[in-house]
């Protein structure tokens, strides 16, 4: 009797540890889908991020080359090896900076001698920015030069092992845990062309002469904040948020600009301090595209007595306008980091 429940024991024992065993490898896959011609011209997207308003943001469909069709995320459960494969519905193209892209961003972040002259072709650049429960990886491919950053944006360069296959480009790479999981991922794919010699003698003085594409999944929603554009200290200050498009149910990320911050679709919010303030809202929808609205608001005292402003410009924003502007011009999908916050 005793042997045979010893022997039932290790029985259940072995079917435990394979069914624990056949858990554990479990894959974790996230696929993004993008629909095709959604492709936008970057000085007309900046314009939309500046002001809050997308209604008029137009899509292009002349630029198949980055024009996301969709990305995959795939990863072991046991293993810290992570495959990510994204596809164009035109093809992965190779022009730009080429193999010197990461040792010319070197330069230019080190001692400022950034060879420009390899901007005479088009400038095409594919970048994937992955979040984890641990860590933040940004991948950059442009012209075969595949690089991969963990954490800091600004930090050193590693190469990336991928293959690149017409339409698809499939990187692998290793997590700095297997117990990593996937929290977040952002493509942002881009192409830029502009004369050369126009920009060198000071012609050009602005974007008008520049080719400037961009894409990104998952999409952008479109949101412009309702609001009043100024009150008094103390005073309930009243938040909502405008969508245009998007799948319900929603999420809200608002953030007054003052260190407090709320998830309510609608929130209320008084201000103590006067001066100007810029509050934001990322919303996520249930396919989770995303959306940012800002709107600035001039709080002056109680007694009606209008001071200077106090508060400093939001700085989040200001570096988000330009870093997104290094993307283009210089091509450096690290900051893709900075667009997620």
């Amino acid at each position: 009797m005793k042997n045979r429940i010893i022997t039932i024991g290790l029985i259940m024992s072995i079917f435990l540890c394979f069914t624990m065993s056949s858990f554990a490898v479990a894959d974790e896959t996230k696929t993004i889908t993008d629909e095709e011609g959604d492709v936008y011209d970057y000085v007309e997207y900046q314009e939309a991020i500046e002001s809050g308003d997308y209604s008029n943001l137009k899509t292009y469909d002349n630029q198949p080359n980055i024009d996301i069709k969709k990305i995959t995320y795939s990863k072991g459960d046991i293993s810290k090896e992570v495959t990510v494969t994204l596809e164009v519905y035109g093809e992965i193209e190779d022009s730009g900076y080429g193999e010197d892209s990461m040792s010319g961003i070197d330069d230019l972040t080190n001692d400022g001698d950034f060879d420009f002259s390899a901007f005479l072709e088009a400038m095409i650049s594919y970048q994937i920015s992955i979040e984890t429960s641990e860590q933040i990886y940004t991948i950059t491919y442009i012209n075969t030069a595949c690089s991969l950053i963990r954490g800091d944006v600004y930090g050193e360069s590693e190469e990336a092992d991928y293959e690149k296959d017409g339409s698809t480009l499939t990187v692998t790479f290793d997590l700095d845990s297997a117990a990593e999981t996937l929290e977040t991922i952002i493509v942002t794919s881009s192409y830029m062309k502009f004369d050369w010699d126009a920009l060198m003698s000071g012609e050009m003085e602005d974007t008008s002469g520049m080719e400037l594409y961009m894409d990104m999944a998952p999409n952008v929603i479109s949101v412009s904040i309702n609001a009043p554009s100024k009150s008094k200290t103390e005073q309930s200050v009243s938040f909502s948020a405008e969508l245009e498009d998007g799948t319900a149910p929603f999420e809200y990320e608002w953030d007054f600009d003052d260190g407090a911050t709320s998830t309510e679709a609608s929130p209320t919010h008084k201000y103590s301090v006067n001066g100007t303030y810029y509050p934001s809202v990322i919303v996520t929808d249930a396919e989770g595209n995303i959306g940012t609205g800002f709107i600035t608001i001039e709080i002056t005292k109680d007694n009606d007595d209008p001071t200077p402003p106090t508060t400093p410009v939001n700085n989040g924003l200001l570096v988000f306008i330009a870093l997104i502007a290094i993307v283009i011009v210089v091509g450096v999908a690290v900051v893709i980091y900075v667009m997620r916050r």
